[in-house]
C-alpha cells in the first residue's frame, strides 16, 4: 500500500471520531475488488465500520457515483445507524434502505399503474375479525373449533378457550359473543381491582407486544409516544397521531408532526425528540424553526427520560390552556377491550396468518392447492385425511378472504410476503425495472438472510450487473424461525461464483480469553467456518458460574430461589464497578417476566429497563437473547439455564412444515440453540455471569460443557 492510501484510511473516520481507526483486516476487506466478496466479522470485530468504510472507499478513491451504491440492511434502526454515518455525516447519497422498503419500491415501480400501500397490524386485525364474524354468522364456529383442537378438553388455538366452547351458541354473531365476553371482563376487573388490570395491560403493550400500541388501538413507532398518546386519552385531549402538516415546507418533503392536538380549534404541534445523533438534531432544529416562523402553538419533548414523560408534559399542557376531562377506569378498560376483539381468538389468528405467510413466500405459492392435496392423498390414515382436509378448508377459505380484501377498486396492499413474492417474480422481466443501476451491492448481517432475500439481493444484482459485498458471522445465525437460512452464509460459493471469503479477526468487545472460550464452544458444530478472533484486552477469568439451589432442607421449592439470588449478584456487581452496566439475559420472554413475578424488589421500567428497589444509581437493562444481538454491555448475566434451553423444538403446524424454506441439516444437535448461546456470552466488554442449578438433572447441556471448557482453558 503506497504512503498516500495509508494515510487515507488512517484518517478516514477523522472527520467524525478520532477514535475510529481501521486494521488490516478491514483494509484488506474494503479494498478487495472481486465481484463476489464475503466478509466474516466476528462478535464486536467492526462491522458497520467495515461497512462505512467500504462506501466512502468506493466514493472517494474508486469515483463510483454514490446512488450506484445500493446498502441493505433488516431493520430500521440498523438502516438509520448506517444513514447517520453515510447520508449524513459523510454526506455520501448512498441508498440506504431494508429488504422491505427495497422490496416495496420494485413494487410500486412493478404496479406503478396501481396505488400500492402496505398491509399493517390494524388492517390485519380488523380482517380476521370480520373473517371470524362471516364463519359466525354461517353457523361454522362449533366446527371450526373441533376442526382445531385435538381433544375437547385442549382448546389449543383458543384462549379461554372453555368460554367461547362452552358459550357460542347462546350468540349470533362474533360481535354479540364479544360483547357479552367483554361485559364478563371488566366485572372481573371490579372484583380484582380494576386499575392494577388496566395498568399491567397497558405496560404490557408498550414492553412486551410485538408491535406498540396505544389504549386507543393506534400503532406507534416508540414506547415513549405510545406514553404520550396514553395520556392524552386519559385525560381527554383530542389529538391526530401522524397527521400531515398542511403548509409547505421547505424541501418539499410531508410533514407529520408526532401529534396535532386540538385546543378549542387552535391547533397544537407535540413532537416528542428522544436521539441525539447529527442527523436527528438536524431535523430537529428544522422543526423548530418551522413552528417559529409561522407562530404555531409547539410542544417539543426533548432530552426527557421515559419515566418522567408524563410529568413534563402534564406540565406543558397546563401552560398551553388545555383543561382536563378524565376518563375513569372503567372506560379506559373498556377501549381496551375494544380494541383487543381478537383476544379469545388470538392463537388461531396466528395459526392462520402464520401459515398463510409461509405459502405465500414459497417460490410455488400458485400452485398450493395442488401441493396441499398430494401430501393428504399420500396419508394413510384416515381419521388424519378427514382432519387435514377440514383444517386446509378453512384455512383456505381464509386465504382466499384475505386476499379479497387486500384488492379493491382503489387500493392494491401488500404484506412483507407479497412484497418479496412479486418483486421477485417480476423484476428481471425485460418490461421491469430497467432503470436499475446500481455497481455494488453491500449487504448487512448477511447470516440472516432469507430465501425471497437472497433472492431479491441476487435479482438486483443480476439486473444491474453489480457486485456484491456480503458482510455477517456464520456463528450468530440465529434467525431460523423468521426463515434465515445459515446454508446462504457457510455455503456462499454455492450461490456466487468464484467469492472471496474474508475474516475481520480483531474484536475490540470481549477479552481474549472469553473469546477463546465462546470459540472453542462454538466450534463444536463442524459447520461452522472456523476463524480465530484476536484481542488485545485480557481477563485472567471472564466467565464466572453462579449456583443456586432447588431445595432448601430437602423441601423442593419453586424456581424463586434464582431470582432471589439474581438479586444478590447484581449488587455485588454494583459495588465493585458502580458505574458499569449490567445486562440480564435470557432466553425467552417468560424468563424475563418472572424477574419482576418472583422478586418484587425488580421493578419493570419501560422498554428494557429494570430498577432495583432503594438503588437509583444502577444501570440494569434485561431482555432475550435475541433482542440482545448487536449490543453490548459492561457486565452480562444468563439466566435460565435450565433443562429446557436447549430444548427439542415444537413441531410446526402441518401445512406451515410443507411450506417452510428447507433449511441444511447440521452436524450437532441444537445447532442454532449453541448459536443463541454464543451470542449471549458475546455481549460483554468484561464478565459474563452464568447462574446454574446445582441439581445437575435440572441444568442446561451447555452449563456443564462450558465448564469444562473454562476448565481447560484455565490450565
Amino acid at each position: 500500500m503506497d504512503l498516500e492510501l495509508k494515510k487515507y484510511f488512517d484518517n478516514m473516520f477523522s472527520d467524525i471520531d478520532n477514535n475510529i481507526k481501521l486494521d488490516e483486516d478491514q483494509i484488506s476487506a474494503i479494498t478487495n475488488e472481486n465481484d463476489y466478496v464475503l466478509i466474516l466479522a466476528g462478535a464486536g470485530t467492526g462491522k458497520t465500520t467495515t461497512m462505512v468504510g467500504k462506501v466512502k472507499y468506493l466514493v472517494d478513491i474508486k469515483k463510483v457515483d454514490p446512488s450506484k451504491i445500493l446498502v441493505i440492511s433488516y431493520t430500521k434502526k440498523a438502516v438509520e445507524e448506517l444513514q447517520d454515518i453515510i447520508n449524513d455525516k459523510f454526506n455520501i447519497n448512498a441508498d440506504v434502505t431494508t429488504f422491505h422498503s427495497l422490496a416495496y419500491k420494485y413494487v410500486r415501480k412493478i404496479f406503478k399503474d396501481r396505488k400500492c400501500d402496505i398491509v399493517d397490524y390494524n388492517i390485519r386485525e380488523e380482517i380476521f375479525y370480520e373473517f371470524m364474524n362471516k364463519l359466525y354468522k354461517e353457523g361454522k364456529m362449533y366446527d371450526l373449533m373441533n376442526t382445531f383442537t385435538s381433544q375437547t378438553t385442549n382448546i389449543k388455538y383458543f384462549g379461554y378457550g372453555e368460554i367461547l366452547y362452552k358459550n357460542y351458541y347462546k350468540y349470533k354473531s362474533y360481535d354479540e359473543y364479544f360483547y357479552a365476553f367483554k361485559k364478563m371482563k371488566i366485572e372481573e376487573a371490579l372484583n380484582v381491582g380494576i386499575e392494577k388490570v388496566v395498568d399491567e395491560l397497558i405496560a404490557k403493550k408498550i414492553n412486551y407486544d410485538e408491535y406498540i400500541t396505544t389504549i386507543e388501538g393506534k400503532l406507534v413507532k416508540s414506547a415513549a409516544e405510545a406514553i404520550i398518546a396514553n395520556f392524552l386519552y386519559k385525560h381527554g385531549i383530542d389529538y391526530e397521531y401522524e397527521k400531515e402538516y398542511t403548509r409547505l415546507v421547505a424541501d418539499r418533503k410531508p410533514y407529520k408532526p408526532d401529534f396535532t392536538l386540538n385546543l378549542g380549534g387552535i391547533p397544537v404541534y407535540l413532537e416528542y425528540f428522544g436521539l441525539d445523533n447529527e442527523k436527528y438534531n438536524r431535523i430537529k432544529e428544522k422543526k423548530k424553526e418551522l413552528h417559529n416562523k409561522y407562530n404555531n402553538r409547539f410542544i417539543c419533548l426533548e432530552n426527557i427520560k421515559l419515566d418522567e414523560i408524563e410529568s413534563v408534559l402534564d406540565v406543558n399542557l397546563k401552560q398551553m390552556g388545555f383543561i382536563y376531562r378524565d376518563r375513569n377506569y372503567v372506560e379506559i378498560y373498556n377501549q381496551l377491550l375494544d380494541n383487543n376483539k381478537l383476544t379469545e381468538v388470538n392463537k388461531l389468528k396466528k395459526l392462520f396468518y402464520d401459515t398463510i405467510g409461509q405459502i405465500k413466500e414459497n417460490k410455488n405459492r400458485s400452485e398450493y392447492i395442488k401441493i396441499v392435496n398430494e401430501c393428504i392423498n399420500k396419508c394413510e390414515d384416515e381419521e388424519l385425511v378427514k382432519q387435514y382436509r377440514k383444517q386446509f378448508y378453512y384455512i383456505n377459505e381464509f386465504y382466499c378472504y384475505y386476499s379479497k380484501k387486500l384488492i379493491n377498486t382503489d387500493i392494491t396492499r401488500f404484506d412483507y410476503s407479497d412484497l418479496m413474492f412479486y418483486s421477485n417474480k417480476y423484476m428481471l422481466d425485460k418490461q421491469f425495472l430497467n432503470d436499475l443501476d446500481y455497481d455494488y451491492i453491500i449487504i448487512d448481517e448477511y447470516q440472516d438472510i432469507s430465501d425471497g432475500e437472497y433472492t431479491l439481493a441476487r435479482n438486483t444484482s443480476n439486473k444491474s450487473r453489480a457486485k456484491v459485498f456480503a458482510v455477517g458471522d456464520d456463528w450468530q445465525s440465529i434467525y431460523s424461525f423468521r426463515g434465515s437460512n445459515i446454508s446462504y452464509i457457510t455455503k456462499f460459493g454455492n450461490y456466487f461464483t468464484n467469492p472471496t471469503v474474508l475474516s475481520i479477526r480483531k474484536t475490540y468487545r470481549n477479552s481474549q480469553e472469553l473469546v477463546d472460550i465462546a470459540g472453542a464452544f462454538i466450534k463444536e458444530n463442524a459447520d461452522q467456518i472456523s476463524k480465530d478472533l484476536i484481542s488485545f484486552k485480557h481477563l485472567l477469568k471472564p466467565i464466572h458460574f453462579v449456583p443456586y439451589d432447588d431445595r432448601i432442607d430437602g423441601i423442593n421449592i419453586d424456581e424463586s430461589y434464582e431470582y432471589e439470588k439474581l438479586r444478590e449478584l447484581i449488587l455485588k456487581i454494583h459495588k465493585v464497578s458502580p458505574d458499569h452496566r449490567v445486562l440480564i439475559l435470557g432466553r425467552k420472554n417468560k424468563m424475563i417476566s418472572k424477574i419482576f413475578e418472583y422478586n418484587k424488589d425488580f421493578i419493570d421500567d419501560l422498554n428494557t429497563k429494570v430498577r432495583i428497589e432503594n438503588i437509583d444509581d444502577l444501570e440494569l437493562d434485561a431482555m432475550t437473547i435475541h433482542k440482545s444481538k448487536g449490543l453490548t454491555y459492561d457486565e452480562v448475566i444468563i439466566i435460565g439455564m435450565n433443562k429446557n434451553f436447549p430444548t427439542e423444538e415444537i413441531p410446526k403446524f402441518w401445512l406451515m412444515n410443507l411450506f417452510k424454506p428447507q433449511l441444511p441439516d447440521e452436524p450437532i444437535k441444537f445447532a442454532e440453540e449453541r448459536r443463541i448461546f454464543y451470542v449471549a456470552l458475546t455481549r460483554t466488554k468484561n464478565n459474563v455471569f452464568i447462574m446454574y442449578n446445582r441439581n445437575t438433572k435440572n441444568r442446561s447441556e451447555f452449563v456443564d460443557e462450558l465448564m469444562e471448557i473454562c476448565k481447560e482453558k484455565n490450565k
